[in-house]
């Protein structure tokens, strides 16, 4: 008997829990299939979007999220970036090192998890979330290969489409179900060969394959046109989620030239914003921006596209967009602003790069805080101020006197300036000059601020506006640079160089602007061709310590040349003479 009513007890405490598991998992489907999808117009999507932010070189990395450098996601990041103000993130994704072998091409399923739930973490924030397919856009998607055969180059688009598809096969079924605050964007940066450099017309070794990549405006048509299909026929949400597509290259030019948009309700165009690319890269040179004819070719680009696209119902998210190297601060914060604000004034939405170099997400902080708001508060139209001069340079023991700045109100009032608790008192410790827009901080106030002898930052004065950024600017005292040794030597006697070469400086308050190279006797450049500068990360960086010059620039010399630092203040400029040694010229005749 007891056993009996053991049994029954069991069977109905198993026949409750079957019924809740039953429940719970009904419960659960109905939450996966039934997000509460609201299909929204792109105009209306676009307008709430800005401003927008990428979490790069991170699911797009490759092989793995940790390989270049940033820690992976955790949860946690998306309350950061919306508590800084942004209303939107795109999620790149690498899936080229996550994909079987053909004819199923299946992903990888951990990492499909993974992906979907670094999705759901910024879905259950609120954001407008894009996923796209990221750097497979140069390893594969767009390629052409050598045949081994042959020994020619052949265009392998159908096998790499037929890829592409079933990729997106994938993609398309596992997020079907979320709710239309999820974007699918094609694919980034498809290659048409423009960024190859030299092309290769003869390969080299049949029997290692070179890559080039050559998608014609034709096949990228083909492209979008064939992915979009897969994406709406693949059920759920999809037949009125919204998808980005793009030209070539996901370039403006290219995309105002040649691009034809599918006949589809639901789709947003993407272009990305990098020019000029020599200031964005810090490279030959151009390290200021601002000017008048600076500005000229973002207002023409902008309104050409608002003309064609825009203002026909077809919107435009700049996808990517913003400065990659160490810059001068103020142009730096002043095209951010002016590229932001541009883009939104033409109806657009700006998703800022972001590779890490902006939000340490270990440590959960902006690197540069002020460039963050000037770059949220252009996303949502509000007006930002500026002063200029932003770096304000004081010899050490020379007369020092009135400093005056400009400012570039656009709009706002200047409220009052600050030194940390001190508020600054007008007509004692500055002038404000309304008519012309200028401030005078006066003589006295800034000898106080200088009178500890301390190299470098001496104060930042926080000029406060009625609208926008509150912005710094800075008071250093500074001294002449010096180097640990005027002349090095690159000894390539032995064959390449292996690695880069650090030159010990100290700086003094100073700062690096930026570095030349020539010949030592007949003055030519011998790095690039057309400018002695040189191009950051790629040719040269610099630390608290001093320069880094890369071994592709050494193994560029091929005689006796002279380096030229060039330093804030800009009328500083310190010369390396390099001795080169090379090889014998019996010994390189032997190699050959």
């Amino acid at each position: 008997m007891e056993k009996l009513r053991q049994l029954i007890v069991s069977r109905t405490v198993f026949s409750i829990v079957l019924f809740l598991c039953i429940c719970y998992v009904n419960t659960y489907s109905q939450e996966k299939t039934v997000s509460n999808f609201k299909a929204i117009s792109p105009v209306d999507a676009v307008k709430k979007m800005n401003p927008g932010w990428n979490l790069g070189n991170t699911l797009d990395a490759t092989p793995t999220e940790s390989s270049w450098g940033n820690p992976p996601i955790e949860k946690y990041t998306f309350d950061d970036i919306k508590n800084s103000g942004f209303k939107s993130i795109r999620l790149p994704v690498t899936w080229t090192d996550h994909i079987g072998p053909a004819p199923d091409y299946k992903v990888d399923p951990k990492w499909m998890d993974r992906v979907e739930q670094v999705v759901d973490w910024a879905l259950a924030k609120d954001f407008y979330a894009i996923i796209d397919i990221h750097h497979d856009s140069w390893t594969w998607v767009s390629k052409m290969a050598i045949d081994p055969e042959t020994g020619k180059y052949v265009n392998d688009y159908d096998n790499q489409i037929i890829k592409l598809e079933k990729l997106w096969e994938q993609i398309a079924e596992r997020f079907k179900n979320k709710n239309e605050k999820l974007i699918l964007e094609i694919i980034n940066e498809p290659n048409n060969g423009d960024w190859e450099g030299v092309k290769i017309e003869k390969p080299t070794d049949p029997n290692n394959p070179e890559t080039l990549h050559d998608l014609t405006h034709k096949q990228m048509d083909d492209l979008t046109n064939r992915i979009l299909k897969i994406i709406r026929l693949s059920g759920g949400y999809n037949d009125k989620r919204l998808v980005m597509v793009c030209g070539l290259l996901n370039d403006s030019e290219k995309t105002l030239e040649s691009f034809k948009a599918p006949h589809d309700k639901y789709i947003i165009l993407s272009v990305h914003y990098y020019a000029p690319w020599d200031f964005v890269s810090n490279g030959w040179g151009k390290i200021t921006w601002g000017t008048s004819k600076d500005k000229e070719y973002p207002d023409r680009i902008f309104k050409q596209l608002y003309e064609k696209f825009v203002k026909n119902d077809l919107p435009i998210v700049v996808g990517e967009w913003g400065t990659l190297a160490k810059s001068d601060t103020l142009s730096k914060w002043y095209y951010h602003d002016y590229i932001a604000k541009t883009a939104y004034k033409y109806g657009m939405t700006c998703m800022w790069w972001d590779n890490g170099e902006h939000f340490d997400r270990k440590n959960r902080v902006w690197r540069d805080e002020t460039i963050k708001n000037i770059s949220v508060n252009a996303g949502l139209g509000i007006p930002n101020s500026f002063v200029i001069p932003l770096d304000n340079y004081f010899q050490i023991n020379t007369n020092v006197y009135d400093l005056k700045v400009k400012l570039e109100l656009n709009g706002n009032q200047l409220v009052g300036i600050y030194n940390e608790e001190y508020n600054l008192i007008n007509g004692v410790d500055y002038t404000l000059d309304t008519k012309h827009s200028t401030v005078t901080i006066k003589q006295n106030y800034l000898k106080k601020l200088l009178k500890s002898g301390k190299l470098g930052l001496s104060a930042t004065l926080k000029f406060d506006f009625s609208q926008g950024v509150d912005l710094p600017m800075y008071i250093i005292q500074y001294d002449l640079p010096k180097l640990a040794e005027d002349s090095i030597t690159v000894d390539k006697s032995k064959g390449e160089i292996k690695s880069d070469m650090r030159i010990l400086v100290s700086f003094n308050g100073t700062k690096l602007a930026t570095v030349k190279v020539v010949d030592k006797t007949n003055k030519k450049p011998v790095v690039e061709k057309d400018t002695p500068y040189l191009k950051m990360h790629d040719h040269f960086d610099y630390d608290e310590t001093g320069i880094i010059l890369k071994k592709t620039v050494l193994n560029s010399l091929k005689a006796d040349s002279l380096i030229t630092l060039e330093f804030w203040p800009r009328d500083i400029k310190i010369e390396i003479k390099i001795n080169v040694l090379n090889k014998p010229i019996e010994q390189e005749k032997g190699d050959k």
